[in-house]
C-alpha cells in the first residue's frame, strides 16, 4: 500500500482513512477508486461510515441553533445573573453591603456586558465561538458495547449502533433534558447514561427486548408532566436529592430516566462516573457551585465536597478509582484521594483555567492544558509514598509553525490545545486538537515510570490527521461483490469540536471526531496492542 509520510501533513485535496503499521494511510477526497482507500477497505474487518447529525431530516421545524443569543445559551446567562444578583441581595439584606448598593445599581449593567463571554464559556460553550453554532453538543462510546451517544443542538439524545455499514438509531428526548452539557455511559453496566444538563442530571437505563442490544425500543405514547420538588436556597450541608422516573415521551417504554438535583448545584458542567467494580458513584460540577457533588444512584443520595474555589467546570475520575480531578474556572487543580476523601491544591503558574484534561488507562498519570496556552503539561503519582504526592510538569510545547505541503502550499500548524484525547482501552494513541485548526495532532504513548516522565520520550509525534468523511454505499443484492462501495470526502474547514476512542476494538484504536459542521467521522488506528505481544519462550 502507497502511505504518505507519517510526519507530513496531507495535501488539501486529501483526507486521513487509517493508520497501518505506524504510518498514516491518506486517500484523495471524492475518489472512490483511490487504491490507498480499496486496500483499507478491502482489509477492514469493519467499515464505520460518518454520522450526519445536520440533515434537514434530523433537525426539528423551528429549531434554534445551539448557543443562539434568543436560543437557550441566553436562559443560561440569565441563571448566572440571577445567581449572582441573588447572592447579592442576600448580603445586602444583612447589612454588610448597604454602602455598595449605589454603585451595584450603577455598574450591574457594565458588570454583565464585560463578563458575558466568560459567563457563556462557563456555561458548556465548548470554550470557541465556532461552537456556538454546532449541530452536536457531546459524545460518548459505550465502555464495553459499540453504542455511542451523540446529543445534539436541539436537545435530542440519539444512541448509535452499526448495522451492516449502515447506522441505526433511537432518540432519547425528555423535558428535563434541556441545556446538555456533557454524556457519561456509567462502566460495568448493562446501558446506564449520565446527561448532564441545565437544572440537574438525568440518569438514562435503556433496557434491552429480548437478545437485542439497545438502543432497538419498544415505543410508547406516554408522557409525563411531573416535575421534581426540589428545595431551593439551601445553603446547608445536608443532602438534598431530588427523584423522579419516567419513560420518556412518545420514545422509548423500555428507556426510564432518574432525575436528580442538588440545591444551587446548576448549570452541570461535567460528569465523572467511579470505575470501581461494583461502585454507583457519579461526580458533577457546576459553573455557578464550587461544590463537587458525589451522587449514589443505587440510594438516591448526594454528598457534596466543598472547597472555597470559584466554580468547577471539569471532573475526572482516574481509571483505577484511587484519584478525583477537580479543575476551577479560576486557575487551579484539586486532587481528591477517594479513600478518606482528602484533597490536594495546584495552583497553575499562568493562572489560567484547565481546558482539557485527560487520564492514562492506568490512572497513574494524567495530561492536561490550559485555556489560550500551547503547552501539554503531564500530573503524575508517586506510587511509593502514602497519601497524595503527586507533581506536575511540562511536557511539551506546540508553537505555531507554518507546514508547506508538496504542493507548495502553506498551512499554519498547531498552537493553543482544545482537546486531549487518550484511548482508554490500549493506552498507546493519543490526540490533541488545536483551537482554530481543522488538523489534528496524534501520538504514540508510552507507559510511563517517575524516571521517564523527565524525558521526552512521554509522547511520540506520529503525525497529522486531517478529517475524512466516509460515505457507505453496501453491495446490492444483484451484486457478485460482497465489499461495499466507499467514498472518501473532506470535512473541509470544519473543526473538531468533541474527540474520544472508541472503548471497544479489538484491532487497535478506533478515534472519534464530532466536527463543528454536524459529522461524526471514525478514523481506525491499526496496530497490535503491546499487552497481547508475548515474549518467546527459550
Amino acid at each position: 500500500m502507497q502511505a504518505s509520510n507519517s510526519k507530513k501533513l496531507a495535501e488539501i485535496d486529501e483526507v486521513t482513512i487509517a493508520e497501518v503499521n505506524s504510518e498514516l494511510v491518506t486517500a484523495k477526497a471524492g475518489s472512490i477508486n483511490d487504491s490507498s482507500l480499496q486496500r483499507i477497505v478491502h482489509g477492514s474487518p469493519k467499515i464505520y461510515p460518518s454520522i450526519q447529525c445536520n440533515s434537514n431530516d434530523s433537525v426539528p421545524k423551528g429549531s434554534k441553533p445551539w448557543g443562539d443569543k434568543g436560543g437557550n445559551t441566553q436562559a443560561l446567562l440569565d441563571v448566572v445573573w440571577s445567581q449572582l444578583s441573588q447572592k447579592y441581595t442576600e448580603l445586602q439584606q444583612s447589612g454588610a453591603l448597604n454602602v455598595l448598593d449605589g454603585a451595584w445599581q450603577i455598574m450591574a449593567p457594565v458588570f454583565k456586558a464585560v463578563f458575558h463571554d466568560e459567563f457563556a464559556e462557563m456555561l458548556g460553550e465548548k470554550h470557541h465561538q465556532n461552537a456556538r453554532n454546532a449541530y452536536i453538543k457531546a459524545v460518548a462510546w459505550h465502555p464495553n458495547r459499540e453504542l455511542l451517544a451523540v446529543a445534539h443542538h436541539d436537545d435530542l439524545l440519539y444512541v448509535y449502533q452499526l448495522d451492516n455499514h449502515k447506522w441505526i438509531s433511537k432518540t432519547l428526548s425528555h423535558e428535563f433534558m434541556v441545556d446538555i452539557s456533557c454524556l457519561e455511559w456509567k462502566y460495568r453496566a448493562a446501558a446506564t447514561l449520565a446527561v448532564g444538563a441545565r437544572s440537574g442530571v438525568c440518569i438514562w437505563e435503556l433496557y434491552s427486548s429480548g437478545d437485542k442490544m439497545p438502543p432497538h425500543f419498544i415505543f410508547d405514547a406516554r408522557t409525563t408532566k411531573n416535575r421534581p420538588n426540589v428545595p431551593s436556597g439551601s445553603s446547608t450541608g445536608s443532602s438534598s436529592v431530588s427523584e423522579t422516573s419516567s419513560p420518556s415521551p412518545a420514545f422509548a417504554k423500555s428507556a426510564w430516566m432518574s432525575y436528580l438535583q442538588y440545591p444551587k448545584h446548576t448549570a452541570i458542567l461535567s460528569l465523572s462516573w467511579d470505575p470501581t467494580p461494583g461502585s454507583h458513584l457519579l461526580a458533577s460540577t457546576s459553573a455557578l457551585d464550587s461544590t463537587v457533588v458525589i451522587w449514589d444512584t443505587l440510594t438516591d443520595t448526594a454528598t457534596p465536597l466543598r472547597r472555597p474555589d470559584s466554580g468547577s467546570h471539569l471532573v475526572r475520575w482516574s481509571p483505577n478509582g484511587a484519584w478525583l480531578f477537580v479543575a476551577s474556572v479560576k486557575g487551579h487543580i484539586r486532587i481528591w484521594e477517594t479513600k478518606r476523601w482528602t484533597d490536594k491544591l495546584i495552583l497553575n503558574p499562568s493562572g489560567r483555567a484547565v481546558k482539557s484534561a485527560c487520564w492514562t488507562p492506568d490512572g497513574a498519570n494524567l495530561f492536561y492544558s490550559l485555556r489560550g496556552e500551547n503547552d501539554l503539561n503531564l500530573i503524575y503519582f508517586n506510587k511509593a509514598v502514602t497519601g497524595i504526592d503527586c507533581k506536575s510538569i511540562p511536557v511539551k510545547s506546540f508553537p505555531v509553525v507554518e507546514e508547506t505541503l508538496a504542493s507548495g502550499q502553506k498551512q499554519k500548524l498547531e498552537g493553543v490545545i482544545r482537546d486531549i484525547y487518550i484511548d482508554q482501552v490500549t493506552g498507546e494513541r493519543m490526540v490533541i486538537s488545536f483551537e482554530n485548526s481543522n488538523v489534528l495532532a496524534l501520538f504514540m504513548v508510552r507507559k510511563m515510570t517517575g524516571l521517564a516522565v523527565a524525558t521526552d520520550s512521554v509522547c511520540l509525534f506520529s503525525g497529522y490527521i486531517r478529517g475524512a468523511s466516509l460515505h457507505v454505499d453496501p453491495p446490492s443484492v444483484t451484486s457478485i461483490s460482497t465489499i461495499p462501495t466507499v467514498r472518501a470526502d473532506s470535512v473541509g474547514d470544519a473543526q473538531p469540536l468533541h474527540i474520544t476512542f472508541a472503548r471497544k476494538f479489538e484491532h487497535g484504536s478506533l478515534l472519534t471526531i464530532a466536527w463543528d459542521n454536524g459529522t461524526v467521522t471514525f478514523t481506525p488506528l491499526y496496530f497490535l496492542d503491546s499487552s497481547k505481544i508475548t515474549a518467546p519462550k527459550f
